[in-house]
């Protein structure tokens, strides 16, 4: 039977400076008990520099995990991840959003167009002009027709947002409007309709047609401001109260395609809807007092002649000289052909005295039934 004699001191030196010689780099990895470092609302950065800082002495193990942070759309993933924080198919950085310390919140600086305290990155009507952004968007003859017509699809609640129902992949971008899943590449452009260096979720006047979109989407504009009157958001959407599952109601005067508010003759008269709106574009001339614009009728002054034929008085019906006079497809006002009595350069047909004598013709029992510039033989005489 074998007896274990303890060592002697010479014994234990020697086994000491072998072991320090040769195993001294190993550390006891086992006993470390493992630390969890927190990278709060995923600051991955902050756990790099704590390990590169020491942090957490070398071997022992460590285990990340990302708190929860804010998810404006409810898609189901954080901010931080989610490329358009609002699902209004915008990309967040297009929408001028910024976020340095990756918190999920946006930071003091990052833009908000109409001032209503909701960065646009948040904002389903960025401009505040009553067409939700998406709306604008999709609105735009270049958008694929696929999508154009799932504008309504899209947004089913009709609140400003892509649905959630539509599958977002992994970068927070409803892929139905990507080239492909997670691409994070839009099907359609950003538009600028009249050029003006802004895009028109953020133009109050898309087509600078001086009609604030609000006032060609149906809104009332009293200030003048190109914004929704008496804005009230109590849920900080950034859009009014009023509209959410209402909303203005996008026209099409002449059905030509193209949205009033994106379209510069929305009657197709052949006369602009910036002359036709009169000198206030808030509040556009309406000549016949029907209750339709000027720049929505093809017979303003309710002669019964179209616009582009007329000489149309914007503002005074049956009167010249208050107001924009509509040139006749020629160039001439009254257009081609029918005598001018009175050499004022509007025809007879379209001249309500024709001999300038301050009498209207009508009360001189004159009558033209036929339209050709003379009158008819029951005409006073």
């Amino acid at each position: 039977m074998s007896v274990k004699k303890p060592i002697n001191s010479a014994e234990k030196n020697m086994l000491d400076s072998f072991i320090s010689a040769h195993f001294s780099h190993l550390k006891p990895l086992a006993l470390a008990a493992p630390v969890v470092l927190l990278a709060a609302c995923g600051d991955t950065a902050s756990v790099a520099s704590a390990l590169n800082a020491g942090a957490v002495a070398d071997g022992v193990p460590t285990t990340q995990v990302l708190l929860p942070g804010p998810d404006t759309d409810g898609d189901g993933l954080r901010n931080q991840e989610d490329l358009d924080d609002d699902n209004d198919g915008i990309l967040d950085i297009d929408e001028g959003g910024i976020d340095r310390d990756g918190d999920g919140f946006l930071d003091a600086d990052s833009r908000d167009t109409d001032g209503d305290g909701t960065p646009d990155a948040r904002d389903l009507d960025s401009d505040n002009d009553g067409i939700t952004d998406l709306r604008e968007l999709l609105a735009d003859e270049r958008v694929p027709n696929s999508l154009e017509s799932l504008d309504r699809t899209l947004d089913l609640l009709g609140v400003g947002a892509i649905d959630i129902s539509f599958p977002v992949g992994n970068n927070g971008i409803p892929d139905i409007i990507e080239t492909a899943p997670d691409s994070g590449v839009l099907l359609y452009p950003l538009t600028d309709t009249d050029g003006d260096g802004l895009v028109d979720p953020l133009d109050l006047d898309s087509d600078n047609d001086t009609i604030p979109d609000l006032v060609e989407a149906g809104g009332t504009d009293s200030d003048g401001d190109g914004r929704v009157d008496n804005f009230v958001d109590a849920d900080g959407k950034g859009i009014a109260d009023s509209l959410i599952s209402a909303g203005f109601t996008l026209f099409d005067t002449d059905g030509d395609g193209t949205f009033d508010f994106l379209d510069t003759d929305s009657d197709n008269d052949g006369l602009d809807d910036r002359t036709e709106a009169g000198p206030n574009g808030s509040s556009p001339t309406d000549t016949d007092g029907d209750g339709a614009s000027d720049f929505r009728e093809t017979d303003s002054n309710g002669d019964g002649i179209p616009d582009g034929q007329s000489n149309v008085v914007f503002g005074s019906p049956g009167s010249i000289g208050n107001g924009n006079t509509n040139p006749g497809p020629n160039g001439a006002i009254g257009g081609a052909g029918g005598p001018d009595t009175d050499g004022d350069g509007i025809r007879n047909q379209d001249d309500l005295d024709d001999d300038n004598d301050g009498i209207l013709d009508v009360d001189e029992g004159s009558f033209d039934n036929d339209g050709d510039g003379f009158p008819d033989a029951g005409s006073r005489d």
